[in-house]
C-alpha cells in the first residue's frame, strides 16, 4: 500500500493526513487554498507498506509557498553625508567624488531575504550591484568605490530579494553631489553692535553669503583674531546671532572683539568673514 502526506516538517501531517494512492501511480498531488500553505516550507512524504505490514517512508527536502514580494513598509535608506573637508555634509548631500556610502534598515520577508539589489543612476553612470548579508545584522552598509562623480543629483534606490527571487519596491534616498563653496559677496558687510545694558553682541552677516543649496554657519568670537573665548563654535542657520559677554570677562572698556563667521554649504566646504567691534570707553 502507497500512501503520502504534505506536512510543515518531514513525515508530518498538519497540512493533509496520509492518502492512499494506488501503487501503480507515479504522481500524487492535492489542491490546497492558499492561505494554508502562505509562508510555510511544505514537506511530502511517501509511505509505503508491504504484505508482511513493514512500513518505510520518504520525505522531500521541502518547497517554500509564497507570493509574497519583501516588505518595505519600515525601510529606511540613508547615504552617508561624505565630506572633502572637516565639516560633515547636509542630509543627501556629499562633496566626495569618488565613492558613495548608504546604509539600510527595516526590509522584512517572512520567508526570508537572500540579496539586496542597489541602484544607482547619474548623468554620467548607470550602475546596478547586488549584495548579500548575514540574517542578524540589522543595519546594512555599503561603499560603492571608483566612481567619478558630477555635479548634481544620483538616483539611488535598494530593493530586497527574498529565497523565492521577488522583488521589493524601491526605497530612495537620492544623493546631490556639491562641490562648491558658498559665495563670499564683498558689497555686503558684517555688522556688529554692542549692548552695554545687557551686556551683548548682535552680529548680522545677511547678503554676505549665497549657495543654490542650504547653508549654515559657525560663529566665534574672542579677544584676538581667531580667539573663541567670547563664543566657540556656534552653529545657526539664521544670518545673526546675539551672544552675551561671559562673566569670566569683567573689565571691557576700550575691549576689541573679533568676530569670525564661516558659511558651510552643503557639501561642508566653507567661506569666512571676520570683524571686529572696539568696545567704548
Amino acid at each position: 500500500m502507497l500512501s503520502f502526506t504534505a506536512g510543515t516538517q518531514p513525515n508530518q501531517v498538519d497540512v493533509q493526513a496520509f492518502d492512499n494512492v494506488p501503487v501503480s501511480d507515479y504522481l500524487a498531488f492535492r489542491d490546497f487554498d492558499y492561505s494554508v500553505l502562505q509562508g510555510k516550507t511544505i514537506y511530502s512524504t511517501l509511505r509505503c507498506e508491504n504484505n508482511a505490514g513493514l512500513l518505510s517512508s520518504m520525505s522531500s527536502n521541502g518547497v517554500k509557498i509564497s507570493h509574497d514580494a519583501p516588505v518595505v513598509t519600515s525601510a529606511v535608506v540613508e547615504s552617508m553625508p561624505l565630506s572633502v573637508t572637516e565639516y560633515k555634509a547636509q542630509t543627501n548631500y556629499q562633496s566626495v567624488t569618488d565613492r558613495i556610502r548608504l546604509k539600510w534598515t527595516g526590509f522584512s520577508d517572512h520567508i526570508g531575504i537572500q540579496q539586496y539589489k542597489v541602484l544607482m543612476q547619474g548623468s554620467s553612470f548607470d550602475l546596478t550591484e547586488k549584495m548579500s548579508f548575514p540574517d542578524s545584522q540589522d543595519f546594512l552598509f555599503t561603499s560603492v568605490n571608483n566612481l567619478t562623480l558630477t555635479l548634481g543629483s544620483i538616483n539611488v534606490s535598494t530593493q530586497a530579494i527574498n529565497d523565492l527571487l521577488l522583488v521589493s519596491d524601491k526605497v530612495r534616498s537620492d544623493i546631490t553631489v556639491f562641490t562648491e563653496k558658498p559665495v563670499k559677496h564683498a558689497t555686503q558687510k558684517m555688522t556688529i553692535t554692542w549692548s552695554a545694558d545687557k551686556k551683548e553682541f548682535t552680529v548680522s552677516w545677511d547678503g554676505m553669503f549665497s549657495s543654490p543649496h542650504p547653508l549654515f554657519f559657525e560663529v566665534s568670537a574672542g579677544k584676538v583674531q581667531g580667539g573663541a573665548e567670547i563664543i566657540q563654535w556656534q552653529e545657526t542657520t539664521q544670518t545673526s546671532i546675539t551672544f552675551a559677554l561671559p562673566p569670566a570677562i569683567t573689565s571691557w572698556s576700550g575691549l576689541k572683539v573679533y568676530v569670525m563667521v564661516r558659511a558651510i554649504a552643503a557639501g561642508g566646504l566653507y567661506e569666512d568673514a571676520a570683524g571686529v567691534i572696539t568696545l567704548p570707553l
